[in-house]
């Protein structure tokens, strides 16, 4: 399926004072349009923005419930989970699954919400009962710093993206890079080996695959290939629909698109004055996207883009 989006070649970052104009209310928009062939979202176009409480300043892990039609969200302080409204991002409920801690990343499995804790601790929440968490010890800990997961589509698979140190004491002993590794659920296991691991120049040379050809000129195309040298994971999900590994990242304000076969597909670069410090991501059923920010000095917010068929 050939799907054609419009990207905006005055991406945040190479125009810094167009940037600077912008209100939330406005939808960007730029001079010239190229056309990018099998990617789904106008990513410099906003369709709609939900404003949270000020409670979800620090919103991180984000999560799609289908069931109950809203999102799940968790802030990286208080161990509440939130229910949200899909369209006003209003608080409908919250409730108390952990103590005061570092949470990170958030996944459904079924009725099951698992809430991940940068130092490597997985929280298991029965949201229908309410009940008590049952915590998980991975191998990973603090020095990996653990900022998202995502449950496969099978659900017996739990993805785990470590923002430092790629490195697994007695597992994996690889020190550059960024780390996806993969939990068994069955047992709560981690793969001996990585699921993905994801380097610089393998990011550098997908930016310029992608991007080295739409007359963007040499101060440009290496702007866009240092925001990506500053990857670092803050989320990830499965896109419903394609398959893919959307991967979040903060630094740069990037999302990577991971095809099935574990190759980078695409890059995108998130508007920065919108995307102050995206951490979590989720999608809706039929593909529409939900990007969470953290509120730095104001409001945090989620910005939906539409999917595009």
């Amino acid at each position: 399926m050939k799907v054609v989006i419009l990207f905006l070649v005055a991406v945040c970052g190479l125009t810094v004072d167009a940037c600077k104009s912008k209100s939330i209310e406005q939808k960007s928009s730029a001079s010239e349009n190229v056309k990018i062939k099998g990617v789904n979202y106008n990513i410099h176009n906003i369709d709609r923005t939900l404003i949270l409480a000020r409670e979800l300043v620090e919103v991180s892990g984000l999560a799609y419930d289908t069931k109950n039609d809203n999102l799940l969200a968790v802030n990286d302080e208080l161990g509440y989970l939130y229910e949200l409204d899909t369209t006003t991002g209003e608080i409908l409920n919250k409730k108390k699954f952990a103590d005061i801690g570092d949470y990170e990343g958030l996944a459904l499995i079924d009725d099951e919400v698992v809430i991940a804790r940068s130092n490597g601790k997985l929280f298991f929440y029965d949201s229908a009962t309410s009940s008590n968490s049952t915590i998980i010890r991975t191998r990973l800990g603090t020095t990996n710093n653990v900022e998202g997961i995502t449950a496969l589509p099978d659900g017996n698979i739990l993805l785990i993206a470590c923002k430092a140190s790629p490195r697994i004491p007695g597992k994996y002993e690889e020190t550059k890079g960024k780390l996806i590794c993969a939990l068994h659920l069955d047992d709560k296991v981690l793969d001996e080996k990585p699921y993905l691991l994801i380097k610089d120049k393998d990011l550098k040379s997908t930016v310029k695959s992608i991007y080295g050809n739409l007359n963007l000129t040499e101060n440009q195309l290496k702007h866009l290939e240092s925001r990506v040298e500053s990857f670092s994971p803050s989320g990830l999900t499965i896109h419903p629909i394609t398959g893919e590994l959307y991967i979040l990242s903060a630094k740069g304000s990037t999302l990577i698109v991971v095809s099935q076969d574990k190759r980078i597909r695409h890059i995108h670069f998130l508007d920065t004055d919108f995307h102050v410090q995206p951490e979590g991501i989720c999608f809706a059923p039929n593909g529409d996207m939900y990007i969470a920010n953290e509120g730095q000095h104001g409001s945090a917010k989620i910005h939906v883009y539409n999917y595009q068929h």
